[in-house]
């Protein structure tokens, strides 16, 4: 068995094995590309939907942020309001 061919075209001797290895080479080369971009794109959408989940997070602590001042300044302000009425009694029982 030879372990040479002849190119159609050019007419050049080329090794059985060299020209396999250059197929499967070619072919893994295709594969591992194909795969890379998949799992790069793969990669990206996880990483968008992490930012979009960080920018969720963010928007809620601003508002729980918010509601705990309100009702911090609702509470100050009922504190207030009941000891000036108890000074008021005081006030008016002496």
């Amino acid at each position: 068995m030879t372990d040479k061919i002849i190119c159609p075209n050019c007419q050049t001797e080329i090794e059985v094995s060299e020209a396999l290895s250059s197929q499967l080479e070619e072919q893994m080369r295709k594969q591992l590309g194909a795969e890379q971009k998949r799992l790069t794109e793969q990669f990206e959408a996880k990483q968008e939907n992490l930012k979009e989940r960080e920018a969720e997070i963010a928007k809620s602590e601003e508002k729980m942020e918010k509601e705990i001042e309100s009702r911090l300044k609702e509470e100050k302000e009922n504190f207030s309001n009941r000891q000036q009425r108890k000074q008021k009694k005081r006030s008016l029982l002496n």
